[in-house]
């Protein structure tokens, strides 16, 4: 399906930046607190509008199936997470710097939570990718690297043919201290069903973390 491109009408203030968006009949509302850096905003794109558009289009097919009309979304947090783990390294090593964006998104009478992870290196436009769902403390590294064997475990247990029928639909964690190991529970919506997998974070002692997703514990709720 072809979008036209979104209208976006920028509001801005010291501390703040909103930005309405237009796509059809489709209107998101984004709402940023707190500062960013200059280095995430070109003059022909200030940061509020790349994410703006960056969700519109993680939303699409969910709107177009939906039949919803109006999306709202608000920062809850934004890390700088250039040292996160070898992967944002690499892409960062260049004097450039990784951003974590968390958004609450509320849609069609649901809510839910949103994750963006925003790359700018000098001399590039900002570039940003989505990461899974919900309260995950994993790296983007450890996202990719867990995601294809949660999915792999999620469509054995609902019995789930369609590879495009499966995703992730949230993610909780555990809150211990910086340093510690932690336990998540990734939800995996799965041809209509969701499936309930434990995993467990570990550091490791050469340093990075190790992951172990608990198979026999997962479910389908």
């Amino acid at each position: 399906m072809m979008h036209k491109p979104l209208l976006v009408f920028l509001f801005s203030a010291a501390l703040c930046g909103v930005a309405v968006a237009q796509e059809g009949t489709m209107r998101i509302e984004l709402d940023l607190q707190g500062d960013r850096p200059e280095a995430l905003s070109t003059p022909e794109k200030p940061y509020v509008a790349l994410m703006t558009e960056s969700l519109a289009s993680s939303l699409s097919s969910f709107i177009n199936a939906r039949g919803c009309e109006n999306v709202t979304a608000r920062s809850t947090s934004f890390t700088d997470v250039s040292q996160s783990d070898q992967l944002t390294q690499q892409l960062t090593r260049d004097g450039g710097r990784m951003y974590s964006e968390r958004l609450f998104v509320e849609i069609c009478g649901a809510q839910y939570i949103s994750n963006y992870y925003v790359l700018a290196r000098p001399g590039a436009p900002p570039s940003v990718v989505s990461g899974v769902a919900g309260q995950t403390r994993a790296s983007p590294m450890l996202q990719r690297d867990v995601h294809p064997h949660v999915i792999r475990v999620a469509r054995t247990l609902a019995e789930c043919p369609e590879p495009n029928a499966v995703g992730v639909a949230h993610t909780t964690a555990q809150d211990t201290p910086a340093g510690s190991a932690w336990q998540e529970t990734w939800l995996i919506s799965a041809c209509n069903k969701v499936v309930e997998i434990p995993i467990s974070f570990t550091p490791a002692a050469q340093g990075g973390l190790n992951y172990g997703i608990n198979g026999e514990a997962a479910r389908v709720r």
